[in-house]
């Protein structure tokens, strides 16, 4: 049985019957924050800076944001449950619509254009108990999934088009959401003129750069878990080391009675080799990408270039 619609209308139930009414979501504030830092950077300067957790999130674009892990690969996603136009969720305190729309970033698709209202609107919301004939609509549109895959997606570039981000801005505004400007953290991207370089092929570099982007996040967060493997194993190597020295193994030779004790390889060594291969592996894999993907924007240049003054002789 998968929990995971469970725990997700859970959280979207507590967040919407809070919303304005103050207090704290107890329940659902872990799984909250591992699902919000997993989208933040693993690397400097967001996470040594001193500022405030709320000014270093300001200090974030959307350049910074690690909108999609790369190893996902994810082809079909559940748009809509049989007569809802989005999909309704049904959790242990009620039932509350998910809106797949506003998510697809996340599962590596483009957002071509601002989404429809019938696709981001409350479609369902009720305490448990409390509407059974509702909860039987519910159950039945279960019946009747609706997916879309790359065809009616579009490609899997993890970009956000301008239609989109000015509904974006819009719908801020329109909530007075007090998001002060602030200077940002990394260094972000240079504008290229579209009068020079053709806005397609901007577009798509800008895509493989975000890409190339992600991939280091996720390079830095393998890199992390093995850090966090490696200091696991160094403990298990010291409890190993502690019991492996108190453990002799006496034989006898028939020419008299010696003590031969067996020598017992150091656990350490072993792990700390592996650790070593598995860091290597993971920075020769970075170099190797980034210097492909130097090497393409460079041709690409050229080729830009090369193309431009035959237009102007």
């Amino acid at each position: 049985m998968n929990l995971v619609p469970t725990l997700l209308a859970d959280t979207y139930y507590s967040i919407h019957s809070r919303y304005g009414k103050g207090g704290a979501i107890r329940n659902c504030l872990p799984l909250l924050y591992t699902w919000f830092k997993s989208h933040l950077p693993a690397s400097d300067p967001f996470v040594t800076s001193t500022q405030k957790w709320s000014q270093r999130i300001m200090g974030l674009t959307a350049n910074d944001i690690v909108w999609c892990h790369i190893g996902m690969g994810i082809k079909e996603v559940i748009t809509s449950c049989g007569t809802f136009d989005n999909f309704p969720l049904i959790g242990t305190k009620g039932v509350i619509n998910y809106n797949p729309k506003l998510a697809l970033r996340q599962l590596g698709f483009a957002l071509e254009d601002k989404p429809l209202d019938k696709e981001i609107f409350e479609s369902v919301f009720f305490e448990k108990g409390t509407d059974p004939k509702g909860l039987e609509k519910v159950r039945s549109a279960w019946n009747s999934i609706h997916t879309d895959d790359q065809t009616s997606l579009g490609k899997k570039n993890v970009v956000a088009k301008q239609a989109y981000t000015d509904w974006v801005e819009d719908r801020v505004k329109n909530r007075l959401l007090p998001f002060p400007k602030v200077n940002p953290l990394y260094e972000q991207p240079t504008e290229v003129l579209t009068a020079i370089v053709p806005a397609e092929n901007y577009t798509q570099m800008d895509m493989e750069n975000t890409q190339l982007h992600e991939k280091r996040s996720d390079a830095q967060l393998k890199h992390h878990l093995v850090d966090q493997k490696r200091v696991e194993l160094t403990h298990e190597a010291k409890m190993l080391k502690g019991g492996s020295s108190r453990v002799q193994k006496r034989a006898r030779t028939e020419k008299g009675e010696r003590d031969t004790t067996v020598v017992i390889e150091d656990h350490q060594k072993i792990i700390k080799r592996a650790i070593k291969e598995a860091e290597e592996k993971l920075k020769r894999e970075y170099r190797e990408d980034l210097k492909a993907y130097k090497l393409k924007i460079e041709r690409e240049a050229r080729a830009e270039v090369k193309s431009l003054k035959k237009k102007l002789e």
